[in-house]
């Protein structure tokens, strides 16, 4: 079973897209895509997808003022 992370990006999609891809250069498991202005990150489990949404809300989006969910796929 594997969850996605959905951050709405509102206008910070092209620093949104540097940061995900930087990362996944360093994380083989870190698979992103941005579509219609949203965010989506696939995880494995339940655990890495919320910490990845954290992360991103508040640590390298912050100044956005952005929210994150987690589904599951």
């Amino acid at each position: 079973m594997k969850f996605i992370t959905k951050i709405n990006l509102k206008n910070s999609e092209d620093i949104a897209k540097k940061i995900c891809s930087d990362i996944a250069k360093k994380d083989s498991t870190f698979v992103f895509e941005i579509k219609d202005n949203i965010l989506s990150i696939f995880s494995d489990n339940k655990d890495i997808a919320y910490k990845r949404g954290i992360l991103f809300v508040k640590k390298y989006l912050k100044d956005y003022n952005l929210g994150f969910e987690v589904k599951r796929s």
